[in-house]
């Protein structure tokens, strides 16, 4: 038992780490990787799981999975640019924040609460008017009105209501209309992961005492995958 635990927590450790690179990726480059985007986005939708298994299928966050155990391993660590440039680090400065936010957006019951009405709606619309979005298929999943509605929901329960996430890249790719509503989404989609990995007990402290153990599951995945 204690070792499925460890295994799902570090699946949705995963899942916030793919969404982290992706975020990266936009905001320096413009461009995102569908499949992995796609991955993580149909998990906003899913909000009565019977399993992990049903929000996310470990072998479709094999790019979350290897981040997870570059970036919390100690050799990963020491290899990462003390002054920002390296892209691992990046990514980690972003998961931290991502981490802090999601905390101080749980500790806001009524926000919670308002964000978890307006998933909830999401879900809905999803199964009445969007065939193929429960399934993962790609053109379903990122279809612009569904990114369009993941943002506004970033925006307008999240963003008002917590501290402000800024995110660094090249102007030139952040001014985009339609890369800032991807990152609204993807920083939705990471912050459902952090509430999975909540509410299957982990902490931050535990992240710290049992960094070792993720790792060694995470690269257990890698080979498997």
């Amino acid at each position: 038992m204690a070792e499925q635990k460890i295994e799902h927590q570090t699946r949705a450790l995963a899942a916030v780490f793919q969404c982290c690179a992706q975020i990266h990726r936009i905001a320096n480059t413009g461009f995102w990787d569908e499949r992995s985007c796609a991955t993580v986005i149909r998990a906003i939708g899913v909000t009565t799981p019977d399993t992990v298994d049903d929000i996310y299928a470990a072998d479709q966050l094999t790019s979350g999975y290897e981040l997870v155990a570059t970036s919390l391993s100690k050799s990963g660590l020491a290899g990462m640019s003390s002054d920002g440039s390296n892209d691992s680090l990046a990514i980690l400065m972003l998961f931290n924040k991502i981490m802090a936010l999601s905390a101080a957006l749980q500790n806001r019951k009524e926000v919670f609460n308002e964000l978890g009405n307006r998933i909830d709606a999401f879900h809905d619309r999803m199964i009445s008017e969007n065939q193929g979005f429960m399934e993962g298929e790609l053109q379903a999943v990122l279809r612009p009105d569904v990114l369009r509605e993941c943002a506004s929901i970033y925006q307008s329960v999240i963003s008002p209501n917590c501290p402000k996430l800024l995110i660094p890249g090249n102007e030139e790719c952040l001014k985009v209309s339609e890369n800032q509503e991807k990152i609204r989404t993807l920083l939705l989609a990471a912050i459902r992961g952090f509430v999975l990995w909540d509410q299957l007990g982990a902490s931050k402290l535990m992240l710290l005492f049992h960094r070792g153990r993720i790792v060694q599951c995470a690269q257990e995945h890698l080979v498997r995958n």
